[in-house]
Order: C-alpha cells, then sequence, then structure tokens
C-alpha cells in the first residue's frame, strides 16, 4: 500500500492498495470507530475510487450506495482519494476524521482505508511519500526502508497516525510517547510537558493494577484547538496500541489530578473493551456499529479502575477518591437519570442508537457498579476487581468471540467465585437505578 500526502491541506490524500483480492469484491468504508458505539457518517469523503486487474487492465467499480461499491472482476490494484476537508466537515468529532493543516495531517485509518471483501486477515506493509522533512508518529511497527507494517486489516484501520512538522513529540517514559499538535493561540511546546507527565502518571496507575503490558511503544496523541473550530472538543479515541484526545487547548499547561485521570482512563481501554469484551463490543463488529447493551461495562469499568489505580499510586488521597466518585459518579445518576425506569441494558442500545441525552448516568452507574462489585469481592475476602480483571482477559483470550452479553455476571462468578447475579437483575438487567449513598458508603474500605 501507498499513501500520498500532498503538502497543500486543500489536495486529496491518494492511497493505493495492491494485492490478488480476486474477483466481484465488496469494497466498502468501516462503519463505525471503535469505541463510538454506533454507526458515524462518513458522507463521501472518499472519491475516484479505481481499480486494475492482474494484467493491468482497469476493472469498473462500480457504486452501490454511500461508500460502497463492487469491482466486477479480478481485483489486483485499488486506488482512491480522501478528501480531509470534506471527511473533517461529516464527521462528528476531529477524533473521527481525517484532516489537514499547513505542514499537518491527522490520518484516522477508519476514515482513510477501505475494506475490500476477502482482506481482514492479510498483512498490510503502507509506504509514505510525504513532503520533504515531514516526520511519521504512528504506533504501527516501522520496518527497514521506510515502510509501516500492519498485522491485519483491523489493525491498520485502527491506529491513527500524525504526519508532518507543526507537532511535538516527547519520550514520556521508555516505552510511551506522546505527540502534540495545537491549533490554538500557544503552539504545542506549552502544553507537552504537562501532557507528558499526565501520560506518565496515567501508565504508572494502569501499571498498579498488574494488568498484561500495553506493548511498546504506546503512543499518545493529543491535539488542541481554540475556540473558533466548528468541531466538538473533549473527545477521546481509544486504539489498540495508542489513544487520541482532542479538546480545547486552555486546560492542559498544567498537569492535574483530573488530567492524569483521563490519560489512565483511556490508556485501560487498550485492554477494556478491545482484549476484554462481550460478543457485541469485539472490535471488529464495533467496527460495523453494531449495537451492544453492555456500555455501562466498557466505560465503567474503565472509569472506576483508573480511579483505583491513581488512588494506589499516591496520585489521589482516599478524601480526594471519595470526592471524585461523588463527582463523576454519583452527581450524574442523581441528576442526569432517564425521566422514565430503564435497565442499564436498554439504555446502552438507547445510546447505540443515536440518544445521547443520558450517556453520563450509563457511564456513572457502570462505573459505581464496578465499585459496588469490588466491595462485595471485599467482604467476601475474594481478590479485588484490579485482580479479577486479567483473569477476566485470560477467559477471552480462551473465547475470542467474547462474553455473551446475556451470561456476562455468570462469567463473572465463574473466574471470580462472587455471584453478582442479583446486581444484574436489578441495575443491568432491571429498572432499579444504583444506590449512590449505598454504594459510596463502603467505597475505600479496600
Amino acid at each position: 500500500m501507498e499513501i500520498e500526502v500532498p503538502a497543500a491541506p486543500a489536495e486529496p490524500i491518494a492511497v493505493t492498495l495492491e494485492a490478488d483480492f480476486g474477483a466481484d469484491r465488496m469494497i466498502r468504508m468501516a462503519r463505525s470507530i471503535v469505541g463510538a458505539y454506533a454507526p458515524l457518517r462518513s458522507g463521501g469523503a472518499v472519491s475516484d475510487v479505481r481499480g486494475w486487474g492482474p494484467d493491468g487492465a482497469p476493472v469498473p467499480i462500480a457504486l452501490l450506495g454511500a461508500d460502497t461499491w463492487r469491482a466486477a472482476g479480478p481485483l489486483r490494484r485499488l486506488a482512491w482519494r480522501v478528501d480531509g476537508e470534506r471527511s473533517e466537515d461529516v464527521q462528528e468529532s476531529l477524533a473521527a476524521s481525517v484532516h489537514r493543516r499547513v505542514g499537518y495531517t491527522f490520518l484516522n485509518g477508519a476514515a482513510l482505508f477501505l475494506r475490500v471483501e476477502g482482506s481482514a486477515r492479510r498483512a498490510h506493509r503502507v509506504r509514505l511519500r510525504l513532503p520533504a522533512g515531514w516526520r511519521v508518529a504512528w504506533a504501527l511497527r516501522e520496518e527497514p526502508g521506510g515502510t509501516w507494517l500492519a498485522s491485519d486489516l483491523f489493525e491498520l484501520i485502527d491506529e491513527p497516525a500524525m504526519l508532518g512538522t507543526a507537532f511535538r513529540s516527547e519520550p514520556a517514559a521508555p516505552a510511551l510517547m506522546v505527540h502534540v499538535h495545537s491549533d490554538g493561540p500557544d503552539g504545542p511546546d506549552v502544553h507537552v510537558k504537562a501532557l507528558a507527565e499526565a501520560a506518565r502518571l496515567g501508565l504508572k496507575a494502569v501499571e498498579s493494577l498488574r494488568l498484561p503490558p500495553l506493548g511498546p511503544p504506546y503512543h499518545v496523541f493529543f491535539e488542541l484547538y481554540g475556540a473558533g473550530t466548528p468541531q466538538r472538543l473533549g473527545w477521546a479515541q481509544e486504539h489498540g496500541f495508542s489513544f487520541h484526545g482532542v479538546d480545547a487547548a486552555g486546560g492542559t499547561r498544567e498537569l492535574t489530578p483530573g488530567l492524569a485521570y483521563h490519560f489512565a482512563h483511556h490508556m485501560l481501554h487498550a485492554w477494556l473493551p478491545r482484549r476484554l469484551f462481550t460478543d457485541r463490543l469485539r472490535p471488529d463488529r464495533q467496527l460495523e456499529g453494531a449495537p451492544t447493551a453492555a456500555i455501562w461495562f466498557a466505560e465503567g469499568f474503565a472509569q472506576y479502575l483508573a480511579l483505583v489505580g491513581l488512588a494506589r499510586t499516591g496520585a489521589f488521597g482516599r478524601e480526594d477518591a471519595l470526592a471524585r466518585m461523588q463527582l463523576r459518579f454519583g452527581r450524574p445518576v442523581r441528576e442526569a437519570a432517564p425521566g422514565e425506569p430503564i435497565s442499564l441494558a436498554a439504555l446502552s442500545l438507547r445510546l447505540c442508537g443515536g440518544d445521547h441525552a443520558h450517556w453520563a448516568y450509563e457511564y456513572g452507574a457502570g462505573a459505581l457498579l464496578a465499585a459496588w462489585i469490588d466491595q462485595r469481592l471485599a467482604e467476601a475476602k475474594l481478590p479485588d476487581l484490579a485482580a479479577v480483571t486479567p483473569r477476566l482477559l485470560d477467559w477471552c483470550r480462551d473465547h475470542p468471540d467474547g462474553i455473551p452479553e446475556e451470561r456476562f455476571d455468570q462469567v463473572f462468578r465463574e473466574v471470580s467465585g462472587l455471584d453478582v447475579t442479583d446486581l444484574f437483575e436489578r441495575y443491568v438487567r432491571g429498572t432499579v437505578r444504583v444506590p449512590v449513598d449505598e454504594v459510596l458508603k463502603g467505597f475505600g474500605t479496600r
């Protein structure tokens, strides 16, 4: 594969892919990105899709619908163009789009690469053609000779990249790199130190949970924008070996406990739900925008364990941790609950359908439920939730389709020794609201 990125931001990116794909193949964009929990608009940012056969003769490519094509014959080479301005205009967030600035390009693989039927399990080698002097920050493996290797199509689609001269890179730890671009009033230099320190603290918190290694090196991509951007800020998107944050430029000049928590939470998504997932949170299903009834788990457990990790490392004291539990989890459950009784599973499916009015409630209730399960484990003198999590990871390794969502409580009992059926019947499948005061009353006893 070859990607050509011209210097001028208004010019399209050209992508060429060569392989023996076979005949009459479907070609399409990913319908979503992992962690969006719903289909995303793509809106025609990809154009000029052309194909050639083994003999070099053109192969007819028919547009079947929104970002879906069919090659009518044996396909050996495929080429297309991506309009960065169009991609940025139609996507919900900068974290989901390909976007371009002077001296800078951000590549989101799900908005850049086409999926050719039958190519998902193949390794992909990528060569970049860039303006002179441009640097590359990418979590894919760099090979001698200027190529980058993705183990399969999913990894290629999943991992983003920063290209250009208008971003700053700094090592935050031996296997941790932070890359910062700023479109705001300040350049990246005034933010990179605080972001690198937050990344170090986040990684330290994650390591305190004794999960398997992230896999070196882990990359953090941060983009900071001034108030004039039309895009929604405050979004972060997690990937297998990196995460990408998009935020306003003002709040990242100094390290704060909240910034460290932000990093720890998004680093934890490298396990939850990328390696520890339910059947409907399986990453390749998320690329299709498949609905899930378990957002409460994917977000809630990752939020709670991030707080636990930071408390273990001393970044938070007990009182500070309690205050953050109240503010981040307790308040939305008290104040942002749906008007009618609804289970966490049903609300998760509603979020996947595009109704995001009560996302904070879903996330907060999931985190409180994780805290309550942790208390139950302590009362039963069983290993805590952080120790149970690697066991769940092992279960998923042996069951690659993921934990069946309707059997999550049974699998958890099998792995941990704790029966949580009553909690699931009342709060996950039932419509009873998680009792904030009862949960927080016992929090911190471990």
